[in-house]
């Protein structure tokens, strides 16, 4: 056989025995990938399965421990310190009250744009008791609430604006406001709400640290019983 032919049939055979190798180490690879591809999706299956069966909590306490009568919501927030902050979720309308000037129950609009809060009166009048400067105010909250005058000390007189941009100066007062459970003491100013669907506006001022808003959620904490209002005091004009 002449030499040339003789290296030619080696380069041939070199030649299949490489390319059949590299088809070998090809499917090898295949396999490895297909073996770490079911390996992984097994560990996936497995830490989905895992977070799937924890119990939840029990239906009527919140987050944070607190408990809530069916509608009440809560939402958890880390304060600075480290400790758990609850905080009582609100509709952007709720039912509210202010016991110690006689309304067991209003619509309010809670308003976090608004940083004071803001009560109708039909009517609002001054006088002193004691040397201290009061005002007294009639207010129709309606849902047959009837007509209502309550006194209060005068608190502080400030500028608002409202928010078509218009600056008036009001009286503000202190009052328990109660809300979705919760009690507080809030300053309200008194003005005249007659072309607005709410009698009283609650700003940011009433809301902070205890509340947060849902804006796209309204009247989540009920309607409040008329029943059990507090008579208030009405001090005479002097």
């Amino acid at each position: 056989m002449p030499e040339w032919m003789a290296c030619h049939g080696r380069n041939l055979a070199r030649r299949a025995y490489t390319r059949l190798h590299g088809v070998r180490s090809r499917r090898r690879a295949y396999q490895v990938r297909l073996r770490w591809s079911k390996l992984a999706a097994s560990v996936v299956l497995a830490v989905v399965t895992a977070v799937c069966t924890i119990p939840s909590p029990a239906p009527n306490i919140c987050s944070g421990g607190l408990p809530y009568s069916g509608r009440r919501f809560c939402l958890s927030a880390v304060r600075p310190g480290g400790s758990m902050a609850t905080k009582i979720i609100l509709g952007w309308r709720e039912w509210a009250s202010l016991p110690e000037l006689g309304i067991a129950r209003l619509r309010a609009k809670v308003d976090s744009g608004a940083r004071s809060s803001a009560l109708h009166v039909d009517s609002q009048w001054r006088f002193s008791d004691g040397g201290a400067p009061w005002v007294g105010f009639r207010i129709s909250p309606g849902q047959r609430g009837g007509i209502i005058e309550a006194t209060a000390p005068v608190y502080d007189e400030r500028e608002v604006t409202d928010s078509g941009g218009h600056c008036t100066r009001r009286v503000f007062v202190r009052s328990v406001l109660s809300l979705a459970g919760v009690e507080r003491v809030v300053e309200i100013n008194l003005s005249d709400r007659r072309g607005m669907l709410f009698p009283m506006l609650l700003g940011r001022t009433a809301l902070a640290r205890v509340f947060t808003v849902d804006p796209a959620r309204s009247f989540l904490h009920g309607r409040l019983p008329i029943s059990g209002a507090i008579v208030p005091i009405v001090k005479s004009m002097q």
